[in-house]
């Protein structure tokens, strides 16, 4: 009797053991079950998010193959997200078949830290790209994420403005007189030819204590002053006749075309104005 005993208690603990296992395996399989689902919405989520985004964005391995990009990048060259997945980023975007020359992407598998860089592309798109690369716990690099963003209009934009201030400058300095800009106050100002009609550079002019209002003759300024300050109620333009005090000592009669600058919430700001010599 006592082995017979013996065996039930053996089975029973067996059993117990069982069903502790299957307890745990129950309870793992609710936990596997439920991280999955997390990973799914978490997956959802990053699609949702990064296929959002205006930027291009792309995961690449150390050969710069593409492993995953979002909906922009695709879209930039007419192609779904699917249809990158396992070509060359210069391939793609730059029609090459090796690495583009100065590639912030490399770059950064050398350094271990984000790089930044600009890139034309053969349609003549200019590209900003920042590569950040991916480390193991081993700090070893696995890849990178690029994103890229199309710059093309503000570059067109900067070249513009640079040829608009070009073309200013040059029309400016070939004007036989002084240009000028005048800040609320009066003597402030940004002035350009100023040496031909007063003598003074426009660095001498600015270390003065009241700049240009300070070369008008004594016996004028009033007359000066009190006519100016009526355009700075409303805007329009006005001509001014009166005289100044070179450097030299000498006097001279000027003709001062000036136009009143007002915001668009109608508040002054300054004046423009062109002096010619007239004397």
């Amino acid at each position: 009797m006592s082995d017979l005993k013996k065996s039930r208690k053996q089975l029973l603990d067996e059993i117990a053991s069982l069903r502790g296992r299957l307890e745990q395996f129950e309870a793992a399989e609710g936990k596997w079950k439920s991280t999955e689902k997390a990973l799914r919405e978490s997956e959802r989520d990053k699609s949702l998010i990064l296929g959002s985004l205006s930027e291009l964005i792309s995961y690449q391995d150390t050969s710069l193959k593409i492993v995953w990009a979002n909906k922009a990048a695709g879209d930039s060259v007419g192609r779904s997200p699917e249809e990158l997945i396992g070509r060359y980023c210069y391939e793609i975007w730059h029609g090459r078949q090796e690495p583009c020359l100065v590639c912030p992407v490399q770059k950064s598998f050398k350094t271990h830290k984000p790089e930044q860089g600009e890139v034309t592309s053969p349609d003549g798109r200019v590209w900003y790209i920042s590569g950040c690369p991916v480390l193991n716990e081993q700090s070893e690099v696995m890849g990178a994420v690029e994103v890229t963003s199309d710059i093309t209009q503000r570059k067109r934009a900067e070249q513009a403005l640079k040829d608009s201030e070009q073309k200013y400058k040059t029309l400016v300095e070939n004007i036989p007189g002084m240009v000028y800009r005048a800040h609320p106050g009066w003597s402030a100002g940004i002035f350009f030819g100023s040496e031909e009609i007063c003598g003074y550079t426009p660095a001498e002019l600015k270390s003065r204590e009241e700049h240009w209002f300070g070369v008008i003759h004594p016996d004028d300024k009033e007359k000066v002053l009190q006519e100016g300050s009526k355009i700075v109620k409303e805007p329009q333009s006005i001509v001014q006749v009166y005289r100044i005090i070179a450097k030299s000592g000498e006097n001279r009669w000027v003709e001062d075309h000036k136009t009143s600058l007002f915001s668009q919430e109608g508040r002054f700001v300054g004046i423009d104005g062109i002096v010619l010599d007239v004397t």
